[in-house]
């Protein structure tokens, strides 16, 4: 009998994975562009680390954006940390302590916050001030992230990337800024053909679900500091 509903648990779960699989993968098709972008060849910078943070969501959220993201990291980044939380600010220490091992030994750090509203900045100023200065560009992908530009660029980033708006929608921002940003477009253009692309599909998505102009105005990418450099500029 056990074995039996252990058995039935497992095809449950193959069968979950695999719907979520189909269902990404139906996203990226829709979200799909150029080929040429698409295969571009990506190179690995091997003195430059990378660290993200996937904020406590459903499964669903915690598995696609892992699933996006990992890949392009891992490709164009020498050093790449991937942190999912379970509960919230579980992943406070780890995070601190893997963020000051990657400034230790890279020339500079980008920092990609994967989640909502969200108060990270507080766990970065608990590294030392020096060593903060190698954080080049953090992306916030949280609603209202935009407010903490001043923040994060006093504690050392030097480019900070995030939305005005307070239901932002964000992640069809981060799914063609992402894919640029590791292709070797600038910051700048990065984040503006993102934002070209983002308003371009929304508008057109709007025949089904409906997102009034000012919503997908303020779900722009802003960014704050320097953003004429690329991927490859320690």
């Amino acid at each position: 009998m056990l074995t039996s509903v252990s058995n039935m648990s497992t095809i449950k779960t193959t069968i979950i994975l695999f719907v979520s699989v189909l269902l990404i993968f139906a996203i990226v098709i829709y979200m799909s562009e150029s080929p040429v972008l698409l295969f571009q060849k990506i190179k690995k910078q091997n003195n430059i680390g990378a660290i993200a943070i996937r904020d406590n969501v459903i499964p669903f959220q915690k598995f696609g954006t892992r699933l996006y993201t990992y890949p392009y990291l891992n490709a164009c980044y020498g050093n790449v940390v991937y942190l999912t939380e379970y509960r919230k600010d579980e992943q406070h220490s780890e995070f601190v302590n893997r963020l000051n091992d990657l400034l230790d030994h890279n020339s500079c750090v980008d920092i990609y916050l994967l989640a909502h509203a969200n108060a990270y900045y507080k766990w970065v100023a608990e590294l030392d001030s020096i060593k903060r200065k190698k954080i080049r560009m953090v992306y916030n992908s949280g609603c209202s992230g935009a407010g903490q530009s001043e923040i994060w660029l006093h504690l050392g980033a030097k480019s900070y990337v995030a939305h005005k708006g307070r239901e932002s929608i964000s992640p069809v921002f981060y799914f063609y800024f992402l894919r640029r940003w590791c292709a070797g477009y600038t910051l700048h253009d990065a984040v503006d053909m993102a934002n070209k692309c983002m308003e371009t599909k929304l508008y057109r998505f709007n025949k089904s679900v409906y997102y009034d102009s000012l919503q997908i105005n303020e779900s722009r990418g802003n960014c704050f500091g320097q953003s004429n450099y690329k991927l490859a500029n320690e």
